[in-house]
């Protein structure tokens, strides 16, 4: 450790004049001056700063460690700090600062001496997230200056609330929808949860988060669907009590969605959902879950579709749909690959030029097929991927696909929508644009873009500079909303369907984006 020496000068008088004196004095610097001497943190179980340590950067020094990526300092006289994670989310404050009061918060994982950076932060909070629990994380504290380096100041380690339903006991109570449509979806997130021990997962990597939800069995037959918006999510259904469950079905998410079809439910019996992030070690899930009761489509083959109108859309759910044969015009890929669950449907156009069929809002993996002719005589528009058929295209996780193609005015198309695969089902959203607006449902206008899209209530505006106002019309034209200039639009009273997004700048130019909602 360095010593940092100050020298007192004193002036003794005595007889003849004055004779100096020079006095050695040692000042040690903090005791968690280097990272091998950080001080040790409790951390809080909730938000609040009840436990602390006192801490001081006077008389610190630089030390050895890998340099932090922010703070304009370029002698970061530092001190350190460690915590063990108990969340996969946790905050670093600083707090009842005295003297500089502009510090400098890094946060490292790793041994010293080896240490790699998982954030720097020039406000006085930090929150870290991704964190593995039980592993041990340094935080590495400095004013931002190269002069006046000293502060005196209170450090804490928060955590944020668990939720309430962390426990089987504390399950949330679902309504269950009588059809196919989700009504009233219950949002959800494993941040911050615990894992529920001793039970059976499905998962072999194991359980580390978990929340709970139950629901009364109004059917036989239930749709449990989990739309999970970042990380992928596992799905158990339980039979019994919370102290003597038993599985009743289980799956791990992919594609966007942990979907559960359970054809053998008790009417009247309660069953409990648990629902945990698939990966355990340091992720999270936010999602959106709900109970439907499906029924099998009336547009289950080629001789019945449904018809979307140009420049409308038409939703329903492909869960008790039967697998179907590929036409000899396979579109793509022949039998049986993308031939499960597929439902039909037709649209005729009502000008020449582009039309763009579009599943973007299906919330499983699907594939999309566009044909001429009658169910005996089926071609393919063009077998040509994103032209007559598409496995892909549209944004978000759930893999949903996107077709454009040159239409011929008084032609009637017919449209296949199949899952990838027998265990992807759920509900879909199938459009038809036929204006001369022929573009994907993410779309980007000069770098402007709206997501999510398609929207459950909120969109959101990639850029606002010298926007002015925000119109939002229905595909007849008709004004629906109009708004002041934002980069979050509340549209949670709009019904579901396709919208133009009118975009107005400062300068008088226009720019249009299609969003299409729930």
């Amino acid at each position: 450790m360095k010593t940092l020496f100050t020298y007192l000068l004193l002036f003794v008088m005595s007889v003849g004049g004055f004779k100096a004196q020079k006095s050695l004095k040692t000042l040690a610097p903090p005791i968690n001056n280097d990272c091998a001497n950080a001080i040790s943190l409790t951390v809080n179980a909730d938000t609040n700063c009840t436990i602390f340590k006192t801490g001081t950067t006077i008389d610190a020094y630089q030390s050895s460690e890998i340099e932090p990526t922010c703070g304009a300092a370029l002698d970061q006289r530092d001190v350190w700090f460690k915590f063990i994670a108990t969340r996969k989310i946790q905050t670093i404050k600083l707090l009842n600062i005295i003297g500089n009061p502009d510090m400098v918060l890094a946060a490292y994982i790793g041994a010293c001496g080896n240490l790699t950076q998982i954030k720097c932060s020039d406000p006085e909070t930090m929150t870290l997230t991704k964190l593995v629990i039980g592993s041990e994380y340094k935080i590495r504290v400095w004013t931002n200056s190269d002069t006046d380096t000293r502060s005196t100041f209170d450090i804490c380690v928060t955590s944020g609330p668990i939720p309430i339903n962390d426990d089987c006991a504390g399950a949330i109570s679902l309504n269950v929808s009588n059809t196919e449509f989700c009504t009233a979806p219950q949002s959800g997130t494993t941040i911050n949860a615990t894992n529920t021990s001793g039970g059976p997962n499905c998962n072999g990597a194991g359980v580390d988060d978990d929340v709970w939800y139950s629901f009364i069995a109004t059917s036989t037959t239930h749709l449990v669907t989990v739309d999970y918006e970042d990380f992928h999510t596992s799905m158990q259904i339980y039979s019994g009590s919370c102290t003597n469950e038993m599985i009743g079905a289980c799956v791990n998410g992919n594609y966007g969605n942990s979907n559960i079809l359970w054809k053998t439910f008790t009417v009247g019996q309660k069953y409990y959902l648990r629902i945990f992030s698939t990966n355990p070690n340091n992720t999270f899930s936010n999602f959106k879950v709900c109970i439907t009761t499906p029924s099998v489509p009336t547009n289950d083959n080629c001789a019945t579709p449904q018809t979307i109108p140009c420049d409308g859309m038409v939703s329903g759910s492909n869960a008790l749909a039967t697998n179907d044969i590929i036409p000899t015009s396979s579109c793509g890929f022949a039998n049986p690959i993308a031939s499960s669950r597929g439902v039909w449907f037709k649209v005729t156009a009502t000008k020449n030029g582009p039309m763009t069929i579009s599943a973007c809002g299906t919330d499983y993996d699907s594939f999309l097929r566009v044909y001429t002719g009658d169910c005996a005589t089926l071609s393919c528009t063009s077998n040509v991927n994103g032209a007559g058929y598409a496995d892909a295209g549209c944004p978000g996780l759930n893999n949903s696909p996107i077709v454009t193609f040159n239409a011929t005015m008084g032609t009637t198309y017919r449209i296949l929508l199949t899952a990838y695969s027998d265990t992807q089902f759920g509900n879909y959203i199938i459009s038809a644009n036929c204006s001369a607006l022929a573009t994907s449902n993410v779309i980007a206008t000069d770098e402007i873009k709206v997501y999510p899209n398609p929207f459950t209530d909120v969109l959101n505006i990639s850029d606002v500079k010298d926007l002015a106002t925000i119109s939002v019309r229905d595909l007849s034209g008709r004004l629906v909303k109009s708004l002041k200039a934002s980069s979050t639009l509340n549209l949670v009273d709009l019904k579901s369907g396709i919208y133009l997004v009118s975009l107005t700048y400062k300068d008088g130019s226009v720019k249009t984006i299609k969003a299409i909602k729930k």
